[in-house]
This record gives structure tokens, sequence and C-alpha cells, in this order.
């Protein structure tokens, strides 16, 4: 699919949720259809897929250092390499609609909450390394005779990350309790698409040596760093989470606070995205977020 296909379904993903919720709010009584203006900021944490070195070749196929020999790499001891929360921040802006109608329970009410999401996000992140032993020196006892082998090590590590960045539209159904006491919770559903854009794959290169000194043992590395930068086309994602959070409420008493909410989120979800030079791939995902909300 291409991504001006992609931009009109957002377009008419954002119409339709606009359009359909002002349609019930017609059979509704008198009651706000906005109702609620949330920001935040936060985190995301991507679960990034292991890949072969065929796969990894194909995000940067003029690249001499994927094209060298990597048949002594191996991946690392971790299945999955973990996009760090360092260049994976997100914010969002959302508002909060209440379509449905007065008879529902206040208890637990339901709100339907529709915004935008951007950020950057890391959706390859692959580590390679290996090293080799080999015999430095022998040493021989003076009292017992006895031989000491001194080993070296050599190795090599490698590192194939591809970033970019993300703006999705995302729409959420969460079922909340009382809004009027201090504290309240919230859990639901939530669902987004968007768009990946001014993504790259970074190639880095390192090589390190261990042996004995004259009085200990020592460590060189970085001896021969190589780096490369390689320009990818723009993509899609889709994703689905389950929004929990809880609210706390400002004041109950001064007029100016008693709107204001601070609100924390942790969303556990599935995100697929979609690679043109590589396949779709699917990802776990863990958001936290942490922001004001106002009521209207």
């Amino acid at each position: 699919m291409k991504n001006n296909q992609i931009v009109k379904l957002i377009k008419f993903l954002f119409l339709f949720i606009l359009v359909m919720p002002l349609s019930a709010h017609l059979q509704a009584q008198n009651k706000p259809l906005v109702t609620d203006v949330f920001f935040a900021g936060g985190t995301l944490l991507i679960e990034n897929p292991r890949l072969s070195n065929a796969e990894l070749l194909s995000l940067a196929p003029n690249s001499q250092l994927l094209n060298a020999n990597l048949s002594k790499y191996r991946v690392s001891s971790s299945i999955y390499g973990y996009s760090s929360t360092q260049g994976a921040t997100s914010f969002s802006a959302q508002i909060g609609l209440n379509p449905f109608k007065s008879e529902v329970k206040k208890s637990v009410s339901p709100l339907l909450r529709i915004g935008f999401t951007m950020g950057p996000v890391n959706f390859v992140n692959e580590y390679l390394s290996y090293t080799d032993l080999f015999p430095y020196d022998t040493l021989i006892s003076q009292r017992t005779g006895e031989k000491i082998f001194l080993d070296s090590m050599a190795g090599s590590q490698m590192n194939v990350n591809q970033r970019g960045n993300q703006i999705s539209l995302n729409i959420a159904l969460i079922y909340q309790t009382d809004l009027e006491r201090r504290i309240s919770v919230y859990s639901g559903m939530e669902l987004g698409a968007g768009l990946t854009f001014n993504n790259t794959t970074q190639i880095t290169k390192s090589e390190y040596f261990m042996g004995p000194s004259s009085y200990s043992f020592y460590y060189s590395g970085n001896s021969n760093f190589q780096w490369e930068n390689f320009n990818n086309k723009n993509g899609y994602s889709v994703q689905a989470g389950i929004p929990i959070g809880f609210n706390l409420r400002l004041s109950k008493q001064k007029p100016l606070l008693k709107q204001a909410i601070l609100y924390f989120e942790f969303t556990p979800g599935i995100a697929f995205y979609h690679i043109p030079e590589l396949k779709t791939i699917s990802n776990f995902t863990y958001q936290t977020q942490a922001g004001l909300r106002f009521r209207i």
C-alpha cells in the first residue's frame, strides 16, 4: 500500500470517528460532545525481532560492512534487542468524547478518546559479535616448572539499527470509575494507524583486543571504529493496545484546579510496522504516558 493511500485512509478514519459520535450526540440529552482534552508525554519501548544477515542486508544493500564476510559473527546472547527509552519519547494530544446516552451508569462511565501521537521509534536493533582466543605467551614456574599459558582475545561488535519518526491516529474506548473522586482508574482498548518517515539505517562496527602486559591484563577498544548511514523509504504502522491508568484530581474545591486531572497510563500492546525494504514486522510494545487532563 502506497503512502498516499495510507494518508487517505487515515483521513477517512478521522472523519468517520468524528461523524460517528456526532450522530450519536443528536440522540443524547443536551450533553456536551467534547468533555475532555488530554496532553501527555511518555516513552515507547519496542521488542525488536531477530533478523537474519540477509534481512539486515536488505535494509542497506550497498553497505560495505554488511557485505563483508560475517560468518564469524553471531547474534548477541539476548534473543531480542530492546530499543532504549532514550530517543523513543512520544507526545500525544487527544480529546475525550461522550456520545453515549445519559442512562449509562455513572459509577463506570465510558469515554471515546481520539487524538494523535508522534515521536521517534526504533524498528530494528540487532547486535552481532565474535571473539577469538589465541596464545600470547607461556610462563614457566621456577618453583614447580609448571607451564602457565597466557591467552589473548580479539573480537568485533556490530550494531544494525533502523530508526525513524512516526505519527499515528489513535482511537480508544475506555471505561473509567467516578471522576468526582480524588483518585479514579480506567482501562479499555486502543487502536492506531499512522505513517513512519525519515527512516534511516545506521551500521556501526568496532574492534577490540585484550591481552597481558608486563604488569596486568590490558584492554584496547575501538581500535578500528567504522560507521555507515543509509536512508530508507517511508512506511506505515498499525497498533493495538490495552491502556491501563489512573487519574488524580488536583482539587475538589478550587475553581481553577477542580477541572484539571493528572493521569498516568501504561499500555502494553502489539504493533505492525511495514518496512518497504524488508517486510511487515510485528513488535510487542510497552508505552508509558504521564500527562494533564482538562475537563470541559
